[in-house]
């Protein structure tokens, strides 16, 4: 399905039960995961589209911050402090897991929607 596209928000449909929910707030951009049990694939994927946009959109210009939740706690982790705690569903066997690109075309995604 094709990234869809608002204002203040975005869903891209990666498969059929794994939609990303993108809302920006005051210079935030918020993910929610509906499915606990997608957590590292998303974060893998979110980081991966940061990346791309951080390298070959922004030409190096863009920076940010990744904070996790802590489900126990309900507190904000960043990104480094989860990793090395292996924050669970964020990390599974101490790494996030690793998103196949094929799920979605992040080269169309970047050419049509922010080169525009």
């Amino acid at each position: 399905a094709e990234p869809e596209l608002y204002e203040n928000a975005g869903l891209i449909a990666l498969e059929p039960a794994f939609v990303l929910q993108l809302r920006e707030e005051s210079e935030k951009i918020i993910i929610y995961i509906d499915d606990e049990s997608l957590s590292s694939k998303c974060l893998a994927l979110s980081r991966s589209m940061f990346l791309r946009l951080h390298s070959d959109t922004m030409n190096g210009g863009l920076s940010w911050s990744i904070l996790l939740e802590n489900t126990k706690s309900g507190m904000l982790q960043r990104y480094e402090e989860a990793q090395k705690m292996q924050l669970k569903p964020w990390f599974e066997d101490g790494v996030a897991m690793e998103t196949s690109r094929s799920s979605v075309d992040l080269d169309q995604f970047v050419e049509r929607d922010f080169h525009t």
